[in-house]
């Protein structure tokens, strides 16, 4: 008797061994189909990503449109050329207020939108020009301002270019577009190392955007700040 009673455990114990078989079975089938298909996923992402980075070498030096805002309203837009910096005609600043950025994309590559706040965080508190000082606060309030006659900066020093030369005038008119394009650029100059990492949290949080935002941009923004601090830091 005892020994229909082994056999009848040992089949049960074998049933239930090819039962706990075929389910393990079935889930490690389908953890690898799931690894599979990520893995066709990353390869296409990767691939991608290459393709738009080859592009992004190749286009690199064709025209991008800058668009600067302070206070979300757009304070300028300048057109970034081989031949050097111009201001857009009136059909790019209608298109621009209307937000026909699609049709822009004819003629530049990328289109980049950055706060003024962004820039002037990167610029060192005294900017020496010509033999001169001039304080941060005094040039952006400038590049800023619309009419230097409803504040004090009437009584600072603005830089103007006049043909090939560069002087530092007092000036008690408006600040046109020209004008503002020239203080940015001295602004920028000014930058002897822009805080990369900096840049890129201000990209994350939106403070810097790019249109088209290719894959390649919108990979860059899950990249952890600690690992390109790293990275940063070893090219340093």
């Amino acid at each position: 008797m005892s020994f229909y009673i082994f056999i009848i455990i040992s089949l049960i114990l074998l049933i239930i061994c090819v039962l706990i078989f075929k389910t393990i079975s079935k889930i490690l089938g389908y953890i690898t189909l799931i690894f599979t298909i990520i893995l066709i996923i990353l390869s296409g992402i990767t691939y991608f990503a290459y393709l738009d980075f080859l592009d992004f070498q190749e286009n690199l030096e064709n025209p991008n449109l800058l668009v600067i805002s302070d206070q979300e309203k757009i304070l300028l837009s300048i057109s970034l050329e081989k031949t050097g910096i111009n201001r857009l005609n009136e059909e790019k600043l209608k298109q621009l207020e209307n937000k026909e950025y699609d049709f822009l994309l004819k003629d530049y590559y990328k289109i980049i939108f950055i706060d003024l706040l962004t820039i002037e965080e990167q610029v060192p508190d005294e900017i020496e020009y010509e033999g001169k000082t001039i304080k941060k606060q005094i040039l952006f309030d400038a590049i800023r301002s619309k009419n230097q006659s409803q504040n004090d900066l009437f009584n600072n020093l603005i830089i103007l270019n006049k043909g090939n030369s560069t002087e530092i005038i007092e000036s008690k008119t408006d600040i046109g577009d020209k004008q503002r394009i020239k203080l940015l650029m001295l602004a920028i100059k000014s930058i002897n190392k822009p805080d990369i990492t900096k840049l890129f949290k201000q990209y994350k949080k939106g403070d810097i955007k790019i249109y088209e935002e290719t894959i390649l941009f919108k990979l860059a923004k899950f990249i952890p700040s600690r690992l390109l601090e790293k990275i940063i830091g070893e090219i340093n």
